[in-house]
């Protein structure tokens, strides 16, 4: 991940360069604080406490940062997003949830912009040195125009909104006419047969927030870092609750 970060590094857009962008796709109502540091931020008037969690988490400086290099980086996740992307070179994307960056620092290319919404004022700090737009905005409510982006993506983020469906009509409201949307690694709902083991591993994980399940590295990780994280899984902490082919 070093070297793809270093690449990326030499991306970064002045503070200029990212007002003139978001400025062509902001609605004529977007109430946004252009002081708040390097940030363009959003008037977010209600915070849930599961939005909470996820801004204290994904910009923590420790926890951000095991996650940017330990989670949604391999090469593997980076094939995958490249067959569902294709040549993404000179188009203009928009990464809702982007987190500290990982999507982008995965993929590489050379996007005309890589717009990355999240409401982690740290997470976006690490994501704009990648080469992000930032936009410290709510996934329910985009201070962004209709029909405008090539690919908008949704990497591990509408279980994290409180509201899913009302994130996904956001993110697909985005998309211009033969564009695309895609979201991934989201749970869903119909791996709600658990019996046996399995739930009682559920149940457990749920009580004691444990990452312990084969695809966490919870030996590694705080009980601090553990119950943080588990606040931030606002849809995948029990069997059921995840998405449908009728909810897309």
């Amino acid at each position: 991940m070093s070297e793809v970060r270093s690449i990326h590094q030499r991306r970064r857009c002045s503070n200029e360069t990212v007002k003139s962008i978001l400025l062509t796709y902001l609605t004529l109502d977007a109430e946004i604080d252009w002081h708040q540091g390097n940030i363009p931020t959003c008037q977010i008037p209600e915070w849930s406490s599961g939005m909470q969690a996820n801004a204290t988490f994904f910009g923590d400086p420790k926890f951000g940062k095991t996650y940017f290099e330990l989670e949604n980086s391999s090469q593997e996740f980076g094939n995958r997003w490249r067959s569902a992307i294709g040549n993404w070179d000179d188009q203009i994307v928009v990464d809702i949830g982007c987190g500290p960056g990982n999507l982008y620092a995965a993929v590489g290319g050379s996007p005309q912009a890589i717009i990355g919404v999240d409401i982690s004022y740290g997470a976006l700090e690490h994501a704009i040195e990648l080469g992000y737009i930032p936009l410290l905005a709510d996934a329910h409510h985009l201070p962004l125009i209709d029909e405008f982006a090539d690919i908008v993506m949704l990497n591990a983020t509408l279980h994290h909104c409180d509201r899913m469906a009302e994130a996904l009509a956001e993110a697909a409201r985005l998309v211009r006419p033969g564009g695309v949307l895609i979201t991934d690694e989201d749970p869903l709902a119909d791996t709600r047969t658990h019996t046996g083991l399995s739930a009682l591993i559920l149940r457990l994980h749920k009580r004691f927030p444990l990452y312990w399940l084969p695809w966490r590295t919870a030996l590694s990780k705080s009980p601090e870092e553990q119950a943080f994280r588990l606040a931030t899984e606002i849809h995948n902490s029990k069997p059921g609750d995840g998405t449908t082919p009728e909810f897309y």
